[in-house]
């Protein structure tokens, strides 16, 4: 069986579970329980499409990022957003193929990742600029995720950490060492545990919270890669400049102050 069709498989039936507890398993098991179990299987799933021919750092960069986003995605998808509940057509309509997708193309990935450990191959950078647009998903779900449980240290730490993870591998795929690659993971997690603690009162929704970390992730983690390829030009820092601007206006736009609001 080719690596594909493994991925396929899996990435299938996944969805399917996804969907029978979204559906028929609502209220059976907690969605935390639920995620943690998917997530598992996803990640010796990517042990077998990989043939199980993983080093170190690969169970690392490879195996992880994929169980990652299965676990948050599916503990959004069972948590429900204020616009669509879940267990609705049009909820399932949304969900499952999003799922579907970011599962599979982050499996082709892992695959492309875990040779990489090994040797250099045509499709790295490919492979690279992919594993960037997923992780900034990986991030949302995350942040998002720890708000719903409402906890003020394990929304800051936990995004701390998904955070600093997600840009030690952004960085080991742009081409820094493994020590480079953890110095600036730690800038960011700095960075995170900041904004973090600075929006956690903010009164918006969580949507909106989550939002607005993953545009601290996304141009911290872009100005961390484009000065690592020495592309941090002019042009750059303005389209930096203008998410924030605009992320502090959305930021005030939505805000629910006084009766009603979050305080």
């Amino acid at each position: 069986m080719g690596i594909k069709q493994k991925i396929f498989i899996l990435t299938a039936v996944f969805t399917a579970v996804l969907a029978w507890t979204l559906t028929l398993g609502r209220n059976v098991f907690s969605p935390f329980w639920i995620s943690g179990f998917i997530a598992f299987l996803i990640y010796i799933g990517v042990f077998w499409v990989v043939n199980f021919e993983v080093n170190t750092l690969g169970f690392i960069t490879a195996l992880l990022p994929p169980a990652l986003l299965v676990f948050f995605s599916s503990y959004v998808a069972q948590s429900g957003f204020e616009l669509f509940a879940p267990g609705t057509r049009l909820y399932l309509l949304l969900t499952l193929p999003i799922f579907f997708f970011s599962t599979y193309f982050s499996m082709i990935t892992a695959n492309i990742i875990n040779t990489w450990t090994f040797k250099r191959v045509a499709l790295a950078q490919v492979a690279a600029t992919v594993f960037l647009f997923l992780s900034i998903f990986i991030f949302y779900l995350a942040a998002f995720s720890f708000v719903q449980f409402g906890i003020l240290p394990l929304t800051i730490f936990g995004s701390v950490g998904v955070g600093g993870y997600l840009v030690f591998v952004n960085m080991w795929l742009a081409g820094a060492s493994v020590s480079d690659s953890l110095k600036l993971s730690a800038f960011m997690a700095v960075a995170v545990l900041f904004f973090g603690l600075a929006l956690f009162f903010w009164p918006v929704p969580v949507e909106v919270y989550a939002a607005a970390m993953t545009s601290i992730f996304f141009v911290g983690t872009g100005i961390a890669t484009h000065s690592r390829k020495k592309t941090l030009d002019l042009l750059v820092w303005v389209e930096y400049v203008l998410i924030i601007v605009l992320l502090v206006a959305f930021m005030i736009a939505t805000a629910r102050w006084g009766i009603g609001g979050r305080l």
